[in-house]
């Protein structure tokens, strides 16, 4: 994204890996999967949030020409 020219402001990552797959193939109850996913949260932010995320959310903008 840099070399197209946008300022990364953040990067979020998003879902503990190790949780997903376990929630997303077995119908669990939904009080479980939410459990699940809240704690794959915690365990992530125990980290600063900068690993073990399946996901990435980028927010970038373009910088103003002065």
């Amino acid at each position: 994204m840099v070399e197209a020219g946008f300022k990364i402001e953040e990067i979020t990552n998003f879902h503990f890996w190790p949780m997903r797959p376990a929630l997303a193939h077995i119908p669990w109850p939904r009080v479980i999967t939410a459990m699940g996913y809240h704690l794959g949260q915690w365990v992530m932010n125990l980290f600063g949030n900068k690993v073990l995320g399946d996901y990435k959310s980028i927010y970038a903008s373009i910088p103003r020409a002065e």
